[in-house]
């Protein structure tokens, strides 16, 4: 498979095909996720996860031809404040593609299944995180890697299937924040997509209930709540005490 493999800011640098021959002796990092999720300023997040992150992150949609829900954790490249002291912030809610990491299914088989993959440069002599005890047998770390990656999956295709559904009615619109700081400079994030509530507001009732039925109205509605953490983050990741924030040239004064 072709490498580095990049997912969100995730980024998975040697990944290699989970092989009990060549594997046999190793073990993962049990912080390999500790290691990334210092610098990660965008995390990809399921339309199930959309109500727990809401309410501390805010949540916009990558603009692409089809867009993902990603949560924004700063608006400084390279920088996440939920990572305290070498740690993810206590009491908040990790993020399944983080805990997924280092594994990832892609590919399929002669069967047509997925295919588990892990970031080899993770993967070290490690007696208490083995990926096979010594009967070449899956470990339980490994097994629970497998159950996770294939809920992930699951979760990604239903995601896609909401996305998609929204995109089909045409509520997306592609905007940016504009940043005013207090001594006059300006800082503009990269584009990103939202939901279009004015024409939210004017759907039909029978798209309506379309939405309502795949619970893509839910992800909308955690979508709407979480950009209120807006102000919180830009404040936290830009350390501007006084700013107005504006979108799409329409002002407001914070």
């Amino acid at each position: 498979m072709s490498n580095p493999f990049k997912y969100g800011d995730i980024a998975y640098q040697d990944l290699q095909l989970v092989n009990r021959q060549t594997m046999s002796q190793q073990g993962i990092n049990p912080t390999a996720w500790l290691d990334i999720a210092a610098a990660l300023q965008l995390i990809p997040i399921t339309a199930s996860e959309c109500k727990r992150v809401c309410s501390f992150l805010p949540i916009v949609f990558s603009p692409i031809d089809k867009p993902m829900p990603i949560a924004i954790t700063s608006f400084t490249p390279g920088k996440n404040p939920l990572f305290v002291d070498g740690q993810w912030q206590e009491h908040t809610y990790i993020p399944a593609a983080i805990r997924r990491y280092p594994f990832a299914l892609a590919d399929l088989d002669k069967e047509g299944k997925r295919l588990l993959y892990v970031d080899a440069t993770t993967l070290n002599v490690n007696n208490n995180s083995k990926l096979f005890n010594d009967k070449g047998e899956n470990t339980q770390l490994l097994e629970q890697a497998i159950k996770h990656c294939k809920n992930f999956d699951i979760e990604i295709h239903q995601t896609i299937d909401m996305v998609k559904l929204i995109d089909d009615i045409g509520l997306f619109k592609e905007t940016q924040l504009i940043i005013a700081t207090k001594d006059g400079t300006e800082k503009k994030t990269s584009p990103f997509k939202i939901i279009d509530i004015e024409k939210l507001n004017q759907l039909s009732d029978s798209d309506i209930v379309r939405l309502q039925k795949t619970q893509a109205l839910a992800m909308i509605y955690a979508h709407f709540i979480s950009m209120n953490q807006i102000e919180a983050i830009t404040r936290q990741s830009l350390h501007i005490e006084n700013k107005r924030t504006y979108q799409a040239g329409a002002t407001a004064d914070k």
